[in-house]
């Protein structure tokens, strides 16, 4: 990035999306406007990757749905590298999807098929980011001054995870419990299974003031759906939970105690 006078006279971009006409398009469409310079558009994560450490790069606009590695993925490994975290924006056919990209360091998401306007307006709010030397470049940093438009603030009721290589927003409601296994964290809800990134330390974290309770170090439980509390070996307990199959959850001797006080039993 080129700054003159305050005024920005190039803002480098990295575009990333696996299907080549989307590449093309968008493209074409930035190379139009005023003070964009595109220094890369790859076809795979592990491209932008690549180019991503040789090439400094303000922006990225990058696909959510690739295979091997997602783009929210991608996303976080790129504000890694990067001297400040990357100012990102999605580009997706899959509204229903996008929103849990702000969950990671995004300005903005787009969706396809591409329009002028809409474009213009996402390099506007690049632009404005970047001429604000004082802006906070991490949505996550604690920052209440931050500019970013974060929705994740807007759905915190919603945790992300994935099934079958598509990114799903899952209402915390809907949680029976969060289990670890064979160094994977996965979600249970009422007949479904999904895995997600965050560990059960991140997750009891977040989620305790909402109703749910460590009972184990490989278990999560969410209080709303416990049917019962079973009297178990040494004075420990199961909880019977109101998943599909009616799975049973220990709680470990630790915890019982807890438990006891909790419920006052």
């Amino acid at each position: 990035m080129v700054i003159k006078k305050g005024k920005i006279l190039e803002i480098k971009i990295i575009i990333v999306d696996d299907e080549k006409p989307a590449r093309q398009e968008i493209s074409f469409l930035l190379g139009k406007m005023k003070n964009i310079k595109i220094v890369g558009v790859c076809a795979s994560g592990e491209e932008a990757l690549a180019l991503a450490k040789k090439e400094p790069f303000d922006a990225v606009f990058l696909d959510i749905h690739m295979p091997a590695m997602n783009g929210i993925d991608l996303a976080l490994r790129l504000q890694e590298i990067s001297n400040y975290n990357a100012l990102i924006v999605f580009i997706t056919a899959y509204d229903e999807y996008a929103v849990s990209a702000f969950e990671t360091n995004a300005i903005d998401y787009i969706l396809k098929p591409f329009e002028e306007e809409r474009l213009l307006k996402a390099i506007q709010k690049i632009t404005k980011l970047l001429e604000n030397k004082n802006t906070a470049y991490n949505i996550n940093d604690g920052n209440t001054d931050n500019k970013l438009f974060n929705i994740g603030t807007l759905i915190r009721d919603k945790l992300v995870a994935e099934k079958g290589g598509k990114v799903i927003l899952i209402d915390i409601n809907t949680i029976i419990y969060i289990s670890t296994e064979d160094g994977g964290t996965f979600i249970k809800t009422y007949d479904s299974q999904y895995i997600t990134k965050y560990n059960l330390t991140q997750l009891e974290k977040r989620l305790t003031p909402m109703s749910f309770f460590r009972t184990h170090r490989s278990f999560l439980v969410n209080f709303n759906h416990v049917i019962e509390i079973i009297p178990f070996f040494n004075g420990t307990y199961m909880l019977l939970m109101n998943d599909k199959e009616h799975n049973k959850i220990p709680v470990s001797r630790i915890q019982t105690k807890k438990l006891r006080q909790i419920f006052d039993i």
